[in-house]
C-alpha cells in the first residue's frame, strides 16, 4: 500500500493510514540527507503502535544500499517483537529510501519564469539596509560592536513603532518575531546586552525574540531551527557568527556553501549574518578588508556591509560601507553612534558622523571624498562655491590618489553638485584660465546627498 508522504525542507514523514492492523500505526521519518561520494545517507526514525513504547532510531541508512536497508529491517523485526514480518519491514524501508532519494535528486521544479507574478520594486526589511527575505552580511574585526548592533536591530524589529537609528523604516509583514542564533556568547551575556539596549530604548525585552545557544554547525540543526522559525512566525534571523555556523571549516568551499544554503532555507525570514575579516586586514587598516575564509561567504550573500568603528571612552562611532548589492543598488554609507552608560546599565545607538571614523574615510571611494571635501570647504570658508583646485587639495589630504586629472569629470558625475560658472570649461587655475566653481544644488548639510560607496 502506498504511504502518505509529507516533506518540509530536508525532512520527510511517511504514514500508512489506510493499512490494517499494526501497519496502519507505523510512522517513518527521514531527515538530514547527505551525499558522500556516490552514496546518499539519511537519518531514519521509526515509530509504531504506542510511540512512547515502540520507537527506533535515528539510525544512518544508505539510500542506495539494499544490504544496509535489509539490516535495518531485521533489527526492526526483532525490536517490534515480530508483530510485523521482516519482509514487510524491508519493503517499507526500501520504498521510503527510494522516495527520499528521488525527491532529493529532483530538487526544485522547472518553471516558466514569465509565470512568476510581478514582484514590483525591491522591498526592504530595514529600509536601505536589509533586503527583505534575503541574506545580508555585516563583517569587521572583532570587538568593533557588531554584536551590539545586531541586538539593537533585533529589539527595534520586535517592537512596532521603532526605526533603526530612528531613521530607517522597518517592514515586518505578518512575521513579528526575531530568532537569534548565537555561536559566540552564552545566554547570560547575551541577555545582559539585550537588557542594556532595551534600557536605552526605554522598553523591556519583548517576548517575541527567540534565542538559542548554538554549538553544532547549522546544517546539522537546520530542520529543527526552521521548524521553530515557522512555528514562531519569525521574520528576522540573526546568525552570530558565520565561521562557527559553518563548523569552523571556513576554507572548505563545500562546507561554506552548505552553511549558506542552510541559512537561505530559513526563508521567508530576512537573514542578517555576522562575519569577521582576516587578521591581516584587521591589522592593516589602509586596505579594504575581506571576509575571512572562502570567497563564497561574500559571493552567496545578497548584500554585504563592511563595518568600521572607532571608540573613545564609552562612545563608539560605527561606519557601515555598502560593498555589494545583488538586490537593488548600492546604498549610501551609514554612520551610527553606540554609547554605553555603565552606571545605568544602558546602551543605545543613534545616528553618527562617518568622518569620526578615520579608517572608514580611508576606505571611501574618491567620489564620496570629493563630496565631503566640498562640504567641508563650504563650512570652513562660509562660501557658497569652491574652486576646483581647493577641492583637489582637500581630497589629496584624504586620499593617496591624485584626483587632479579626473576632478572635473568626478564633480560633474555627482548628481547633488553643480558648476556655478558653466560657461567655463572647468580647467584648473593657472595659465590665464578662469577656474570652475562648484556648489551643492540643494542643502549642503543634507547627509542624504552623499552617494553610496564604490
Amino acid at each position: 500500500m502506498e504511504p502518505t508522504c509529507s516533506r518540509e525542507g530536508n525532512e520527510w514523514l511517511f504514514t500508512w493510514p489506510g493499512a490494517e492492523g499494526h501497519l496502519g500505526k507505523i510512522v517513518m521519518g527521514a531527515n538530514n540527507v547527505k551525499q558522500s561520494g556516490k552514496d546518499f545517507y539519511c537519518e531514519l526514525s521509526v515509530g509504531w503502535g504506542t510511540i512512547a513504547e515502540a520507537f527506533f532510531g535515528p539510525v544512518d541508512v544508505n539510500l542506495k544500499s539494499p544490504r544496509t536497508q535489509g539490516e535495518v529491517a531485521n533489527r526492526l523485526y526483532k525490536r517490534a517483537k515480530q508483530e510485523i514480518e521482516a519482509e514487510t519491514w524491508t519493503k517499507l524501508i526500501e520504498h521510503v529510501c527510494h522516495r527520499v532519494l528521488l525527491d532529493y535528486r529532483r530538487g526544485e521544479p522547472f518553471i516558466e519564469i514569465c509565470d512568476v507574478p510581478e514582484v514590483g520594486p525591491v522591498r526592504y526589511c530595514i529600509d536601505r539596509f536589509l533586503p527583505m527575505d534575503e541574506t545580508t552580511a555585516i563583517a569587521c574585526a572583532g570587538g568593533k560592536g557588531k554584536g551590539w548592533l545586531a541586538i539593537d536591530i533585533a529589539l527595534r524589529y520586535a517592537n512596532p513603532g521603532f526605526k533603526v537609528a530612528d531613521k530607517y523604516e522597518i517592514q515586518r509583514r505578518d512575521l513579528p518575531s526575531v530568532l537569534y542564533l548565537d555561536w559566540e556568547e552564552n545566554s547570560n551575556e547575551t541577555a545582559r546586552r539585550f537588557q542594556w539596549m532595551a534600557n536605552g530604548l526605554g522598553i523591556s525585552v519583548p517576548t517575541n525574540i527567540v534565542y538559542r545557544r548554538m554549538k553544532r554547525p547549522l546544517v546539522e540543526e537546520i530542520n529543527m531551527v526552521r521548524a521553530e522559525a515557522v512555528r514562531r512566525n519569525v521574520g528576522l534571523v540573526i546568525v552570530d557568527s558565520l565561521a562557527p555556523a559553518s563548523g569552523g571549516q571556513i576554507k572548505d568551499e563545500k562546507a561554506v556553501i552548505e552553511a549558506m544554503e542552510a541559512i537561505r532555507d530559513l526563508s521567508p525570514a530576512t537573514r542578517c549574518v555576522i562575519g569577521h575579516v582576516t587578521k591581516a586586514d584587521a591589522r592593516n587598516e589602509s586596505s579594504r578588508p575581506t571576509m575571512i575564509g572562502s570567497g563564497f561567504y561574500e559571493y552567496l550573500v545578497r548584500s554585504y556591509w563592511e563595518m568600521q568603528a572607532e571608540a573613545y571612552g564609552l562612545t563608539s562611532t560605527i561606519a557601515l560601507l555598502h560593498r555589494k548589492a545583488n538586490v537593488g543598488p548600492l546604498q549610501e554609507n551609514i554612520a551610527l553612534k553606540l554609547q554605553w552608560k555603565d552606571a545605568d546599565c544602558m546602551a543605545y545607538i543613534t545616528l553618527g558622523d562617518i568622518r569620526d571614523v578615520s579608517v572608514a574615510m580611508d576606505h571611501l571611494d574618491i567620489r564620496t571624498k570629493m563630496l565631503y571635501a566640498l562640504e567641508a570647504a563650504i563650512k570652513d570658508s562660509q562660501r557658497l562655491a569652491i574652486p576646483t583646485s581647493e577641492l583637489v587639495k582637500r581630497v589629496k589630504d584624504l586620499d593617496s590618489r591624485d584626483p587632479s586629472r579626473q576632478a572635473i569629470r568626478l564633480l560633474k558625475s555627482l548628481d547633488s553638485v553643480e558648476q556655478v560658472n558653466p560657461g567655463q570649461k572647468g580647467k584648473m587655475a593657472g595659465g590665464g584660465h578662469i577656474e570652475a566653481l562648484w556648489r551643492f544644488k540643494n542643502d549642503p548639510w543634507n547627509q542624504d546627498t552623499l552617494p553610496p560607496g564604490d
